[in-house]
């Protein structure tokens, strides 16, 4: 449960539910998308720095959000099962499961 926490699998759905079309990702390089440094060069300046450095904000937000809903799953799920072995230990301590 915890690693779930630690490696969202949901980035592409965060990403793509904030993303505006006029959004050119330069401060995450990507090979696939900027495939030399003239492209990513091109790329960075006709960008627009503000709605670059929001949609990073807005996308490390939806992830942080994601970390911490799952983070409170697996410590639901772990406090579960410590009452749960809690309560066999007793049970059997005391002898009601032979």
């Amino acid at each position: 449960m915890f690693a779930l926490v630690l490696y969202p699998a949901r980035f592409d759905k965060t990403v793509t539910s904030v993303q505006p079309d006029d959004v050119q990702n330069v401060m995450y390089f990507d090979c696939r998308v900027f495939p030399n440094v003239d492209a990513y060069i091109k790329a960075t300046n006709e960008s627009d720095w503000a709605k670059e450095i929001v949609f990073e904000i807005m996308k490390v937000s939806g992830i942080r959000d994601i970390k911490r809903q799952r983070f409170l799953r697996a410590l639901y799920w772990s406090a579960g099962s410590f009452t749960f072995l809690f309560l066999s230990q007793m049970m059997r301590a005391s002898g009601a499961l032979n």
